[in-house]
């Protein structure tokens, strides 16, 4: 539960800051969150990425990104560690 709150609370400071990004679910497994999002463009969610992965020190790797709808549909993926 700890690991988990933790890695919760470095994802959602980071992406509430950002502004423009609609999550649509969180899950976490094993030392691993899972975020399922909306956000504006690819190049915003390259740039959330990046903020993601400077701010928590933690790997972050877009799993997929789909565009509809003037938006992307997304899902990113931050573990422990670097990648």
């Amino acid at each position: 539960v700890d690991d988990f709150m933790n890695l919760l609370a470095a994802v959602s400071g980071s992406t509430a800051a950002f502004g423009s990004v609609e999550i649509d679910h969180i899950t976490y497994k094993e030392g691993e969150v899972n975020i399922a999002l909306m956000i504006s463009d690819l190049q915003r969610l390259e740039q959330l990425k990046d903020r993601l992965a400077g701010e928590t020190h933690m790997a972050v790797e877009i799993q997929s990104a789909t565009t509809r709808n003037d938006q992307v549909d997304a899902r990113i993926q931050v573990k422990r560690g670097r990648s």
